[in-house]
């Protein structure tokens, strides 16, 4: 994925509002947000720092609310790990359902929490326009800036 847009996150709130807005956005697929990468290395660190919580809410992640519950303890009790894990999150287009936004950042670790969430999709030529569109309104629903990289 390319990103082409980025949320500054500074505290777990702003990341918690754009989740929110992801699964409230009329521009996107009800139900259609989920982890998409990062989930085996997470759940396998997770299963090594036996935080045995964590690992059921990862298996529970299939709405925002589970992903919420999931990086709020993720956020208040970081990752052993030095180096960071990334971890992507997609939801697909409701005008297009075969056109998904992909959402990357790294999982909160010993080295430091996000401090952005990137915005990409791997169809970027295909529909700047839309995503564009899309990023601003969930911004604006988020309460969140909106850079572009």
């Amino acid at each position: 994925m390319e990103s082409l847009y980025r949320f500054p996150i500074r505290h777990f709130e702003d990341f918690e509002r754009l989740l929110i807005a992801l699964g409230t956005s009329p521009a996107l697929v009800p139900g259609s947000l989920r982890l998409a990468e990062g989930a085996d290395l997470l759940k396998e660190e997770l299963t090594a720092e036996c935080r045995h919580l964590e690992t059921i809410r990862l298996d529970h992640t299939n709405t925002p609310g589970g992903l919420i519950a999931l990086f709020r303890c993720l956020w208040n009790h970081p990752l052993a790990i030095p180096q960071p894990c990334s971890i992507a999150l997609e939801a697909q287009v409701a005008a297009r359902p075969s056109f998904c936004i992909s959402l990357r950042l790294d999982a909160p670790t010993a080295a430091g929490l996000p401090r952005w969430v990137d915005l990409g999709t791997e169809h970027e030529r295909a529909a700047p326009t839309r995503l564009s569109r899309i990023c601003q309104a969930l911004a604006k629903s988020a309460a969140l800036t909106l850079q572009q990289v």
